[in-house]
């Protein structure tokens, strides 16, 4: 291998600019690749072998999915149709000329300059302070909706009325003392 690393090439691209230069060359790779590469470089200066020998036509599925066989004969009957050719020569070719407008629009419209001289700053807590007052908002509501259910639910059910209201003395006695009320 180390006597033929003048073969090796970086990228197809590099390989199909070789063989458009020098008549005595080839490049083997994935013929959707090649299609493509073709197209952008002119159809004229290169030959596309007609058999097949890769193509990247698939569908992903989950490992033991019951649908894999009827899939691959649809994708089977597909490729044997054309269908899937056809497909794939006009996406190349819408691809292709989308590059080509691409590069005509750069080649064409002039550098834009940013002319606001204005820097980016980090995000600081005022501009954060929205977010935490809805947060704060939604804390006194979620509390006001408690203690409103809690105290409807006290007023229908007498023993827990009587024991919000041993809560509230120990709370009341704790206030006034500074003392934790009654040892537990």
């Amino acid at each position: 291998m180390s006597h033929q690393e003048k073969y090796l090439l970086n990228s197809i691209e590099e390989g199909m600019h070789t063989v458009k230069k020098n008549q005595n060359s080839a490049v083997i790779g994935g013929r959707e690749t090649f299609f493509y590469n073709i197209r952008r470089l002119g159809a004229h200066n290169f030959y596309l072998s007609d058999k097949l020998y890769t193509r990247y036509s698939a569908i992903a599925f989950q490992t033991g999915c019951p649908f894999v066989e009827s899939f691959n004969k649809i994708i089977v009957a597909l490729f044997e149709a054309g269908i899937l050719s056809k497909i794939s020569e006009e996406e190349y070719y819408i691809l292709g000329q989308n590059l080509k407008n691409t590069d005509q629009e750069k080649l064409a419209a002039p550098p834009v300059v940013n002319t606001n001289n204005s820097t980016l700053q980090p995000i600081n807590m005022k501009t954060l302070q929205g977010a935490f007052f809805i947060l704060l908002i939604g804390l006194a509501i979620a509390g006001n909706t408690l203690t409103t259910n809690n105290y409807s639910h006290c007023r229908t059910n007498k023993y827990s009325r009587m024991r919000l209201l041993a809560i509230l003395d120990e709370l009341l006695y704790f206030i006034t003392t500074g003392l934790a009320g009654k040892q537990y």
